[in-house]
């Protein structure tokens, strides 16, 4: 990948996933030279790749800029061409004749059906939105919200209990209403004011987690920290406001989290940096004392360890000497051995019989 895992990347495993699969094998047969297809959800490309080949003009949206980063990394080794860009930055100068999602990369329904209706409101009247999934990733809750948001869809292809459901943008069409809610969190005498945001972790209250992570780590005066995977900022807010002098920043690949973030950062007054980063290559080359982080272990729904070993090798690249990577994750993930080959080192500081905080020392 361009952006220089250490890891291999997450995002590709349309190999073996019959929504992409089906999603492919349908809008191939469907596309035609100088159609314009829009891929909400990158994967690593793969469903664009015969799109392009047959002369589609191809576009890709994404929450997650590494996603698009492996997408982008496999249309340039095929030598096809497309658009990439975040979903915050999709303006297209033209609609979509095709727009195409697969459940496999929603984050959760919510964002799903947010993400539906971002794909028909860039799509012309009469163009067709196509989702592919399967029964237990949530094809039924599909139906109902393509149903709600742009009209009745058709099963177009059906295989090993996965199906692709398609449906028209009609000549009239109005997106639905979204309403804004905030929580209010509390951690012992820290209050912070959160922005409920789909698809973005712990926006709506602090996770057990988390709040193990906070109740155990010692965060010294004036440090420069690192949340790495920031969510919707509560770990580096609350760090905040436990040590006032430190200097933050917060990271995450999600454009939606890092958007939610900057509200939840300027509604509580706290003041810090915050970046749009495939891991830490956005602060690659600098140097901190406290990298902080609840590593996720899936990408959309599907489970994987190489976030946060990626996470681990590139905390010890960042971290300045005498530094200290603090870890939280569910306590049957193995996180151990990879903190000990990185730095050398690695202590439980807390734990239950669900969660436990680890700690490696550069």
């Amino acid at each position: 990948m361009t952006s220089g895992l250490l890891v291999p990347p997450p995002y590709d495993v349309e190999r073996d996933d019959w929504g992409a699969i089906l999603l492919g094998e349908w809008a191939t047969s469907y596309v035609s030279a100088g159609l314009r297809v829009l891929i909400v959800g990158a994967g690593a490309g793969g469903v664009g790749l015969p799109l392009a080949r047959a002369g589609a003009m191809v576009t890709f949206a994404d929450d997650h800029v590494g996603a698009l980063a492996a997408a982008r990394q496999s249309f340039a080794q095929a030598r096809l061409t497309a658009e990439f860009v975040t979903t915050l930055e999709l303006a297209p100068t033209e609609p979509f004749d095709l727009a195409l999602l697969n459940i496999l990369w929603w984050t959760d329904a919510e964002r799903g059906a947010e993400l539906i209706a971002l794909a028909v409101q860039h799509l012309r009247a009469g163009g067709v939105v196509a989702v592919g999934g399967g029964k237990n990733a949530g094809i039924g809750r599909v139906e109902r919200d393509l149903k709600n948001i742009v009209g009745s869809s058709a099963a177009v292809i059906y295989k090993k209990g996965h199906r692709v459901l398609a449906a028209q943008r009609p000549a009239t069409w109005s997106p639905p209403e979204r309403h804004a809610t905030t929580n209010t969190i509390t951690v012992g005498d820290h209050t912070l004011l959160v922005a409920q945001t789909a698809g973005v972790f712990a926006d709506s209250g602090l996770d057990p987690a988390t709040a193990l992570l906070l109740a155990s780590i010692d965060v010294p005066a004036a440090a420069r920290v690192l949340d790495l995977g920031c969510g919707a900022g509560i770990l580096g807010m609350i760090i905040a406001r436990m040590q006032p002098l430190v200097d933050l920043t917060l990271v995450d690949s999600n454009v939606i989290a890092v958007a939610t973030t900057e509200r939840n950062l300027a509604q509580n007054g706290i003041s810090a940096r915050v970046l749009a980063s495939d891991g830490a290559a956005a602060v690659r080359g600098e140097q901190f004392d406290l990298v902080v982080t609840n590593p996720p272990f899936h990408v959309g729904r599907t489970r994987t360890d190489a976030i946060a070993r990626r996470f681990i090798s590139e905390s010890h690249a960042v971290l300045r000497p005498g530094g200290a990577l603090w870890l939280v994750a569910n306590r049957f993930l193995k996180y151990e051995p990879d903190l000990q080959a990185a730095f050398g080192n690695v202590a439980e500081r807390a734990g239950d019989e669900r969660y436990k905080v680890l700690q490696a020392t550069k």
